[in-house]
C-alpha cells in the first residue's frame, strides 16, 4: 500500500500563490468600499440639504427686505440668503 501526500516544499508554494494573489486583490477591493462609502455619504447629505432648502418657506422671516439706510433708493437688500445660511440651516440641520 503506497501513501500520496504532498511535501513541504508543494504546500509553501500553493500558499506562496495565494498569499501574492491576496495582496494583489485586497487594495482593490478596500478601495471600492471607501468608494462606495462615500457614495453613500454624499447622498445623504444631498438629501438632507434638499429637505433643509424645501423646509426653508416654512420658517418665518426669511427672504423678507429690509431697509439699511434711508439715503438711496436702492437701500433694500434681500436677506434671504444671510439668514438662510445663518440661521436657517442650524435649525433645520440640527444633528440628532
Amino acid at each position: 500500500m503506497e501513501l500520496s501526500a504532498f511535501t513541504m516544499a508543494e504546500i509553501l508554494l500553493s500558499l506562496t500563490i495565494i498569499g501574492v494573489v491576496a495582496a494583489i486583490t485586497l487594495p482593490s477591493l478596500t478601495g471600492n468600499i471607501n468608494e462606495r462609502t462615500w457614495n453613500t455619504q454624499r447622498k445623504a447629505l444631498y438629501a438632507r440639504m434638499s429637505q433643509a432648502v424645501a423646509l426653508m418657506p416654512s420658517l418665518s422671516g426669511y427672504g423678507t427686505l429690509t431697509e439699511e439706510s434711508s439715503s438711496g433708493a436702492d437701500d433694500a437688500v434681500d436677506t434671504a440668503a444671510e439668514t438662510f445660511i445663518t440661521s436657517g440651516l442650524s435649525k433645520v440641520l440640527k444633528n440628532k
